[in-house]
């Protein structure tokens, strides 16, 4: 699952939910959306509030074949 549907499915505000992690809401709304990769540290926080709904493996980025 990714991070924007966990907290819209869940009705988390971002704001409560950027405090925990902690990171400012600009930065939140980045990460859900796709637009910053967030530090390891980061995505294991993320996953440890999600309950391991949304896991550290969903901001990896994939690597195009050459």
């Amino acid at each position: 699952m990714i991070l924007k549907e966990y907290l819209t499915e869940n009705g988390i505000q971002t704001g409560w939910f950027a405090k925990q992690i902690p990171c400012s809401v600009t930065y939140l709304c980045a990460i859900s959306s796709g637009k910053a990769k967030p530090s390891l540290i980061i995505r294991r926080r993320i996953e440890t509030l999600t309950g391991g709904k949304v896991t550290e493996h969903e901001f990896e980025v994939s690597e195009c074949p050459q």
